[in-house]
């Protein structure tokens, strides 16, 4: 155990993981959508690692559990996000890019920010980065932005990667298509910086109220 200013105890288990990065088999469960009786049959049948208390109960580390998704395709939920909040932003104007990042960056300054100038180019990084938050313009050279909004929503293991279209060709009916297609929202540009706020801060993992 770990002893804390003001009396307070950390538990440690296997690896020196604390005692929040461990999960017992039913909270598991919920991350994966399925009931304890399955957990513990991959548990027990050696398809996720695992330990024992020492009353003989079973423990899941996180990073764990959050490999055994990945590596079977299941969407990783946000409570098992791990290291700095991912944006990708999507847009072939340099410009607003360097302008966007610098946004994000001034208010999510641990935040990892990529960029992507096309759409072909966007499907890969999504793929390989897995973003908390796309930034996804929709004039783009190649597969339009529209196009790499519903690939994005096609796949099941992005189903906690959360799409935000900003572009300048945009009008209120095109907005609720986008919303309508998956996007959690859309606006045009320039867009108004308090409403970006509030979305970096309510999307992101790990800003007050992140990740929900």
């Amino acid at each position: 155990m770990e002893r804390k200013p003001g009396g307070m105890t950390r538990v440690k288990g296997r690896r020196g993981a604390m005692k929040d990065d461990v999960l017992t088999t039913t909270e598991a469960g919920k991350l994966c959508a399925v009931d304890r009786r399955t957990m513990l049959r991959w548990v027990d049948q050696g398809l996720l690692p695992h330990h024992r208390t020492g009353g003989g109960r079973r423990r899941i580390l996180r990073s764990d559990l959050r490999e055994f998704m990945a590596g079977r395709g299941m969407p990783i939920p946000r409570e098992l996000a791990s290291g700095p909040p991912r944006v990708v932003i999507v847009d072939d104007d340099p410009t607003f890019v360097a302008s966007l990042r610098r946004f994000v960056l001034a208010t999510v300054p641990e935040a990892r920010v990529e960029v992507a100038e096309d759409g072909f180019a966007a499907g890969l990084l999504v793929s390989e980065v897995r973003p908390h938050l796309v930034f996804l313009d929709i004039v783009m050279p190649g597969m339009n932005g529209l196009e790499v909004l519903s690939r994005i929503r096609e796949r099941p293991d992005l189903d906690a990667t959360t799409v935000v279209v900003i572009s300048g060709s945009m009008t209120p009916a095109t907005a609720r298509a986008i919303r309508l297609d998956g996007a959690a929202d859309a606006m045009g540009k320039p867009p108004e910086p308090g409403r970006l706020r509030r979305l970096l801060v309510e999307l992101l993992p790990g800003t007050e109220g992140g990740g929900r």
